[in-house]
């Protein structure tokens, strides 16, 4: 069972990040970015088998909505609600329902695949939202 792996390469821009992990026999490069016009974010992950035997794979997609007030505000927030579909992920607030994100992925949060060598995978993410955010991560596990 290998790990999310280790960060082999990060290069931070005025518009976003990007990364690449190592994890044994795959490659995950991760591109996040927001968007000039809208309060959005984007990201791009692409998963690439680079051994000669096929080998199955793990990849989720993890959102953790914040729907929280700024603490100076001494607006009380209330309970937060989420929505989950196999796409897509949406969070409000009960007191105040304007708080709200959604996540929606170009498929399946969560898939399991099997690449032959050199396959690749991409999977894309989008999350908009006018007062509240969303952090995101990817997960990968190798399977044996």
């Amino acid at each position: 069972n290998d790990a999310v792996g280790e960060v082999v390469a990060f290069t931070s821009m005025f518009w976003g990040v990007a990364r690449t992990r190592q994890c044994g026999d795959f490659t995950i490069r991760e591109l996040e970015w927001i968007d000039e016009d809208e309060p959005a974010m984007f990201v791009r992950v692409q998963v690439t088998h680079t051994a000669t035997h096929p080998r199955s794979a793990r990849v989720a997609f993890r959102a953790v909505p914040h729907l929280r007030p700024c603490w100076m505000s001494t607006l009380m927030s209330g309970h937060t609600h989420i929505q989950e579909t196999h796409n897509s992920i949406v969070a409000f607030d009960s007191n105040h329902p304007e708080w709200a994100v959604a996540v929606v992925a170009d498929g399946e949060l969560q898939r399991d695949v099997t690449l032959a060598a050199g396959e690749r995978l991409e999977m894309r993410i989008a999350s908009h939202s006018s007062t509240s955010w969303a952090s995101t991560e990817i997960l990968f596990e190798a399977l044996r």
